[in-house]
């Protein structure tokens, strides 16, 4: 049996109902130098670049450990922890803004970021 090519761009776009649904490559990506550290956990990896995507344009991030661990598919308490990691780690610091508020999350520049961003990861 042939199997048959598809342009991506027709598939993704058949008609007005699936393009509203159809978001098969929004979403985050993860940085060579990210991808390649072993000092962090797979977690920790995916937490980073969920803090990164909600960031503003300013750099600071707003949003609650709860919609971060929901979008990361982790428990709570899993979240903290790789929040908790990425501090240890340098990467990031936060500010409790309230009782009742998000914390503010801050990026910080690494010297990992430095040497590996333009590097292909060996397979």
């Amino acid at each position: 049996m042939k199997r048959k090519n598809y342009n991506l761009n027709s598939l993704m776009i058949k008609n007005t109902a699936e393009k509203k649904q159809n978001k098969l490559f929004v979403g985050a990506f993860i940085p060579n130098w990210l991808l390649k550290r072993t000092e962090l956990s797979q977690g920790a990896k995916l937490c980073y670049v969920q803090l990164c995507q909600h960031a503003d344009k300013d750099g600071k991030c707003y949003s609650s450990q709860e919609t971060i661990a929901k979008e990361i598919g982790a428990s709570l308490r899993s979240t903290k922890n790789y929040i908790k990691e990425l501090k240890n780690n340098e990467l990031i610091n936060s500010k409790r803004r309230g009782l009742t508020k998000t914390n503010v999350y801050y990026f910080y520049w690494h010297k990992w970021m430095e040497n590996d961003n333009t590097e292909k990861i060996d397979t």
